[in-house]
């Protein structure tokens, strides 16, 4: 799974993903996380599209720190576009709820019984954040 720990931005695909996000943009990622079919079983890297921008939108609307692994991420965040950012959140959340439910990652994480609860206590917080 390339996991050295639970946090969102402590696997590989996470850091890519990120690092892709801020060449291309954070509605570029975002947007990638809403064409993902919610009736379909969620592979591992769109589960990973759908929590990295889970976070990018708590950051921008909750100024939530997810411990971003990257230099510049404060600056580069404030150059993205903050309203439109924040009018994925709801449909996030949602999706996020899936991602738990039926997905690649969420059986993956199930595996390793020990971390499994705080992996998916991570998630449920960031759900919470998004849904307040």
């Amino acid at each position: 799974m390339g996991a050295w720990g639970v946090g969102i931005f402590e696997d590989d695909t996470s850091c890519d993903l990120i690092d892709e996000a801020m060449d291309d943009g954070a509605l570029t990622l975002i947007e990638e996380a809403m064409e993902v079919d919610m009736d379909q079983y969620i592979d591992f890297e769109d589960a990973h599209k759908i929590i990295v921008s889970a976070a990018l939108i708590d950051t921008v609307v909750n100024a939530t720190d997810h411990h971003y692994p990257t230099e510049n991420f404060d600056e580069w965040l404030k150059d993205q576009p903050h309203d439109e950012i924040a009018a994925f959140k709801d449909d996030i959340a949602l999706r996020l709820h899936s991602v738990l439910a039926d997905s690649e990652l969420s059986e993956l994480w199930q595996d390793e019984e020990e971390s499994f609860p705080q992996w998916k206590a991570i998630i449920a917080r960031l759900i919470q954040s998004l849904e307040k």
